[in-house]
């Protein structure tokens, strides 16, 4: 399978080969190269789409990576914060992009934070999954629409 380049219209390898090896649903193993292809193609796309997003814009400090993060305002510093010394130093790097999606997933998705799943963002509002299913259109402001984003897997800002 070739994943093409938004940009390019050909094949960009650049893109292909982080897609292939980080390409994960949330909830999966993120240890080690990917394995399960035929249980993650639903991700696929959105992900080649993120890394083209990522690679093809030039971020001149780590205010861009908030921005594409789309980090509410309240947490913008908190983030830059978070981010790792080396990704901070490696914003026109080659391998930017596959950092910042291993970043990503590791600490923004798979565990509570900065972001809430539908369970753990029940639990802040002391309901059960029932009642928050209820009221979930309520919170459409705080929903994570960064990069990365998978419509199947849906995250909360914390902080709004």
């Amino acid at each position: 399978m070739f994943v093409v380049h938004e940009n390019a219209g050909a094949c960009d390898l650049r893109v292909l080969v982080p897609v292939l090896y980080y390409s994960r649903c949330p909830g999966d193993s993120f240890r080690g190269p990917f394995t399960q292809f035929s249980s993650a193609i639903r991700c696929l796309p959105v992900i080649a789409r993120a890394f083209a997003r990522v690679a093809g814009r030039r971020l001149a400090d780590v205010k861009g990576v908030v921005k594409l993060l789309k980090v509410p305002s309240d947490d913008g510093s908190r983030v830059i914060a978070a981010l790792p010394a080396d990704l901070k130093s490696a914003l026109d790097d080659g391998s930017f992009p596959s950092r910042l999606y291993a970043w990503v997933r590791r600490l923004l998705v798979e565990r509570p934070g900065f972001l809430y799943d539908e369970l753990w963002a029940a639990t802040f509002l002391g309901l059960k999954l029932a009642g928050f299913g209820k009221v979930r259109g309520l919170f459409g402001a705080a929903l994570y629409k960064g990069v990365f984003t998978l419509r199947n897997s849906e995250r909360w800002w914390r902080a709004c």
